[in-house]
C-alpha cells in the first residue's frame, strides 16, 4: 500500500507497566484495513451504539512484534493494551530545510486518523512471511471490561448523572478525558429504577442508557461525548457533483441513495403500561411502523412519553440517506460524526433532437420543449444532511460518508 501520507506509531509498556513514548513503525506496515466509526447508521436501528478497530499487517521478520520473552520485541511488560496510533500528513516526508526546490513540497500538519488499544487475543503470525496481524480496538473497547459501580448510584439519578459515574472510573480516566460538561443527552430524566444496572458492564449499561435518553455517544481528541443527534449548528462542508456551478467536483461516487422509508417508526408502546406515542398522519402515509419498547428505568407514564416522544420526532418522517465518496484531504478529515454538510448534484441538460435550449423568460410557451437531463438524480444545495458514518480507506486515500437529511 501506498503509505506515503499514513504513519503508524505504537506506543508499548516499560518493564514496570508503564507507557512509554510513541514509536514509529511505519516502515514496517505491509497494509491498513479500513478505519470506521458510526453511530446508528444501519437500517432499521435506533441507538445502536458500535466500537470502532482497525485491522493491521507487520513485517515481523526480525521479531519486533513478538511477545515480551523474544529479546527483540518492542514489548516488555506485555503487549495487549499497547496504544496504537495512525495519523495523516498530506505531503510525503523526508525532505530537509534547505534541500527542497521553492514550490515543489509544502509544509503539512500530522492529523490522527486513529488512536485505539492492540488486541493480543487478534495476534496471528504467518510463518512463511512472518507477517504479524493484528487488530487495534477503539477506547470505546474499554467499556465492555469495566463493571459498573453500582454501590455509587442512587435511585432519582437522572440519565447524565449515571453516565458521568459509570465513565468516571480509573481504568476508563487513565486514557479518556471524561467531564460532567460534555455529557448532555438528549432526554435527561431521572431514573425510577437502578436495579437493572447491577451487574452490568460499563458497555452493557451504555446500551440502553443512550437509547432511553435519544442520545449518541462518540469519542474526538480523547474526549468523550454524549448529546442529542441534532447536527452541528453551522454548515461544514459542500459536497460537489460534476455539474455543480459553484465549486470544484469533489464527489467521487454516490451510492446507496434512498428515500429513508426503512427507517420510519411512528407508533412507539411500553411493554405492560399505557404509554404510546404515535403520529397519525406519518401512519396514514406510511402505515403503522411500530416499536414496543421495555426499559425498567422508567416506570413513570410521562417519564415513558417523554422518551417515546423524542424518538418520534427523528423517525416519524421519511428523510433522505446515501453515502457518498471523496478523496481523503485536511477538509474531510476535519468532518466529524454529526457535523452538517450539504450536496450540490445538479445534471446536465442539452436539447432534444434540433431544438434550441429554452431559455427561461425568452422560450416561447407551448413552443419550446423541455430539454432532457443526462441524468435523473439531482440533490439540491438547499437540502442539509448530516453524517452518521464515515469509513477512511487507506489503501485508496478515499472517505466514504453515511448521511442522513436533517
Amino acid at each position: 500500500m501506498n503509505l506515503n501520507c499514513i504513519r503508524v506509531y505504537i506506543k508499548p509498556f516499560d518493564i514496570d507497566g508503564n507507557y512509554t513514548t510513541f514509536q514509529e513503525v511505519t516502515k514496517y506496515v505491509k497494509s491498513i484495513g479500513n478505519i470506521s466509526s458510526e453511530i446508528d447508521s444501519a437500517d432499521y436501528n435506533i441507538g445502536i451504539y458500535r466500537n470502532s478497530n482497525v485491522s493491521i499487517n507487520l513485517n515481523n521478520r526480525n521479531g519486533e512484534f513478538s511477545d515480551i520473552e523474544v529479546l527483540q520485541s518492542i514489548f516488555r511488560y506485555k503487549r495487549k493494551d499497547s496504544i496504537v496510533k495512525i495519523t495523516y500528513a498530506g505531503f510525503e516526508y523526508g525532505f530537509q530545510c534547505g534541500t527542497v526546490s521553492c514550490g515543489s513540497r509544502g509544509l503539512s500538519e500530522e492529523l490522527t486518523l486513529f488512536e485505539g488499544l492492540l488486541n493480543d487475543e487478534s495476534y496471528r503470525l504467518d510463518a512463511e512471511n512472518e507477517d504479524a496481524k493484528f487488530t487495534i480496538l477503539g477506547y470505546e473497547s474499554l467499556f465492555d471490561r469495566v463493571e459498573v459501580p453500582y454501590a455509587s448510584l442512587s435511585g432519582g439519578d437522572t440519565v447524565s448523572d449515571i453516565i458521568y459515574t459509570i465513565l468516571n472510573q480509573t481504568e476508563i480516566t487513565s486514557l479518556l478525558t471524561i467531564s460532567s460538561g460534555n455529557i448532555n443527552p438528549d432526554v435527561d430524566q431521572a431514573s425510577d429504577d437502578i436495579s437493572w444496572l447491577e451487574n452490568k458492564t460499563v458497555s452493557d449499561a451504555l446500551d440502553k442508557l443512550l437509547l432511553i435518553s435519544n442520545s449518541v455517544l462518540y469519542i474526538k481528541s480523547g474526549i468523550v461525548y454524549v448529546s442529542a443527534r441534532d447536527p452541528g449548528t453551522m454548515l461544514a462542508y459542500t459536497f460537489y457533483g460534476q455539474a455543480a456551478a459553484t465549486g470544484s467536483e469533489n464527489i467521487m461516487k454516490l451510492s446507496n441513495y434512498n428515500n429513508g422509508a426503512q427507517r420510519i417508526f411512528n407508533l412507539f408502546t411500553w411493554k405492560d403500561s399505557v404509554a404510546l406515542s404515535r403520529d397519525a398522519d406519518s401512519i396514514n402515509i406510511n402505515g403503522a411502523k411500530k416499536v414496543e419498547l421495555d426499559f425498567e428505568v422508567y416506570t413513570n407514564t410521562t417519564k415513558q412519553e417523554n422518551f417515546m416522544d423524542a424518538l418520534l420526532a427523528e423517525f416519524k418522517d421519511a428523510k433522505k440517506e446515501l453515502e457518498l465518496e471523496t478523496m481523503l484531504t485536511y477538509d474531510t478529515l476535519a468532518l466529524n460524526i454529526l457535523d452538517k454538510v450539504n450536496i450540490d448534484y445538479p445534471t446536465v441538460y442539452y436539447a432534444e433532437g434540433d431544438n434550441e435550449l429554452p431559455v427561461c423568460g425568452v422560450a416561447i410557451c407551448g413552443e419550446a420543449i423541455l430539454p432532457i437531463g443526462l441524468w435523473n438524480l439531482v440533490i439540491s444545495s438547499d437540502i442539509n444532511f448530516k453524517i452518521l458514518k464515515k469509513e477512511y480507506n487507506l489503501n485508496n486515500l478515499i472517505v466514504k460518508f453515511k448521511l442522513r437529511e436533517v
